[in-house]
């Protein structure tokens, strides 16, 4: 909790990398000041998450919340949609629009194709998604985005063998 209360706290910090740091979805919102840390997130443009213990949508849903201009989210390798009694993408993401999200990095994950759509819809001018390592089908990955209702994105290969839409 002290490192990422410290990294959030830092004025003028608009990218931050807290891989690896155990961060779950009741630490980060435990964190006694979250008010100001989400305050100093308003600046946050780039923010990577990978590696840590999130498993609740609504902790997604909090961090885009407190970041209106983020525009690049790295959540790999954490086990979204899996907290007991958490809240469903279709909760978390209720009425949520977020249109500076343009990077979203979901790769080993464990995602449903279910919370991902919702967090689509919810991020409507993203122009990158890596979906790598979920197991999912090629049918799967048609079904989601055509699900999102845009019938230009097309899923392709990226870096690393990463699935991304564009």
């Amino acid at each position: 909790g002290v490192l990422i209360s410290a990294v959030l706290n830092m004025p003028g910090v608009t990218s931050a990398s807290l891989s690896s740091t155990a961060i779950s979805c009741v630490e980060i919102s435990g964190l006694p000041d979250w008010a100001r840390a989400t305050n100093l997130m308003s600046a946050m443009r780039e923010l990577n998450l990978s590696d840590n213990q999130i498993e609740d949508w609504s902790m997604v849903a909090q961090v885009l919340r407190s970041a209106p201009i983020l525009s690049a989210l790295d959540l790999s390798s954490n086990r979204l949609g899996t907290a007991e009694g958490g809240a469903t993408a279709a909760e978390a993401f209720s009425g949520m629009a977020h249109s500076e999200l343009r990077a979203l990095v979901l790769n080993g994950t464990r995602c449903d194709t279910s919370g991902a759509r919702y967090l689509l819809k919810a991020a409507p001018g993203l122009e990158r998604l890596y979906l790598a390592g979920n197991e999912w089908t090629e049918a799967d990955v048609v079904a989601l985005t055509a699900a999102v209702g845009d019938e230009e994105l097309a899923t392709a290969d990226g870096p690393d063998g990463t699935t991304t839409t564009t």
